[in-house]
């Protein structure tokens, strides 16, 4: 008798150690789901899932939804691509049977729909999220000038650049599509926890300092998290005292790309500076591998800045914060605006190189 899928399944997960790094255990659950469906899968992918140390219902939930076109790229074979690492032997082991064209039909039809069902549920509660965000933005009055929030003391960052409002004791941060439409709210507590309006959309949406009033020659500032872009915008002030460079704040590493892309779209001669976070003591440097993931998508006219610092000065951050520096709020804040400066000057001044050499290439080839 042929041994059942989730067997298989199971047997290949019992060698795959479920606390790898993210990316791995997405690629992971995305083959679950082709192989078991989303009911089936859900289920094993979330047993195997807790035996992971960082586990979180939450983070899992939210995950697993997002699985929505993996199904052609992770299979099988990424389960046993895995478990050979842990040691597992193919050959031990009979693999499943092959399903025949009417049960691979009927599963894909399955997926259509669920996969259709979830683009509705997810366009209503996104519809919903954003009604919520609308309101709140329009009752929330401004950031209190008197009793500077805890959050805008520590980014130093008290009088804050750009749309922000308080909500309670909540900062409110908008988030605005290409099309300038709210999308969504960051809210930040007095501690310093940050969440989005749940089920609210998030990718594509970005919001942007010194929009009315910044130089349309000059670059545009692309960074992931806004006390970031409240440094980056001070630190540009010093070499543009009148206007600063206009910065846009993508909110994390993932949505660079598409915040990119939406600045290309409206602005196709502009260059783009991303000033990248350097995580460099994570296992995976999100910030920077993010950001030359965007410079290779639009291949032109945009440079990656990031900062550096030295171990003394991470050991030291780490000691007293309990966390390493990496982006350029912390560089502002240990190394002061000068310095932040001088990335960005080095940065311009790298695109300049490139424009002049795309020009002369342009004469090179009109003659």
């Amino acid at each position: 008798m042929a041994i059942p899928d989730i067997e298989y399944v199971e047997t290949c997960l019992s060698y795959i150690d479920p606390n790898l790094p993210r990316n791995d255990w997405v690629n992971i659950g995305m083959a679950i789901q082709y192989e078991l469906g989303d009911d089936v899968g859900y289920e094993v992918f979330k047993r195997w899932s807790m035996g992971g140390e960082s586990f979180k219902s939450r983070q899992f939930e939210s995950t697993w939804k997002s699985f929505k076109q993996g199904y052609q790229t992770f299979k099988m074979g990424t389960l046993v691509y895995y478990a050979k690492s842990g040691g597992f032997d193919p050959k031990s082991i009979r693999p499943p049977r092959q399903k025949s064209a009417d049960e691979l039909a009927k599963i894909e039809a399955a997926r259509r729909k669920s996969h259709e069902q979830q683009l509705k549920d997810a366009a209503q509660k996104a519809k919903s999220a954003q009604e919520t965000a609308i309101k709140r933005w329009n009752k929330s009055p401004p950031v209190d000038q008197e009793k500077i929030h805890p959050y805008l003391v520590k980014k130093g960052c008290e009088h804050p650049a750009g749309p922000i409002k308080q909500y309670l004791n909540y900062l409110q941060i908008p988030a605005f599509n290409k099309e300038g439409k709210l999308t969504t709210l960051l809210s930040i507590n007095q501690e310093g926890s940050k969440f989005f309006i749940k089920d609210g959309v998030l990718s594509g949406s970005s919001m942007t300092i010194g929009k009315r009033k910044a130089n349309m020659e000059k670059p545009i500032l692309l960074c992931e998290g806004w006390a970031t872009a409240q440094s980056v915008y001070q630190g540009s002030l010093l070499d543009y005292p009148e206007t600063g460079l206009q910065v846009v704040v993508a909110f994390n590493s993932n949505n660079l790309i598409h915040v990119a892309r939406n600045i290309r779209e409206h602005y196709p001669n502009r260059s783009i500076l991303i000033c990248a976070d350097n995580d460099c003591r994570n296992h995976y440097n999100a910030g920077v591998m993010a950001a030359q993931q965007t410079k290779d998508a639009l291949t032109e006219n945009v440079e990656i800045i990031f900062p550096v610092f030295s171990e003394e000065i991470i050991q030291e951050h780490l000691d007293k914060n309990g966390s390493a520096p990496s982006d350029f709020n912390d560089l502002h804040a240990i190394s002061g605006l000068e310095v932040v400066a001088g990335y960005i000057r080095e940065g311009v001044a790298e695109l300049g190189k490139q424009q002049t050499l795309e020009n002369d290439h342009s004469s090179d080839l009109e003659i």
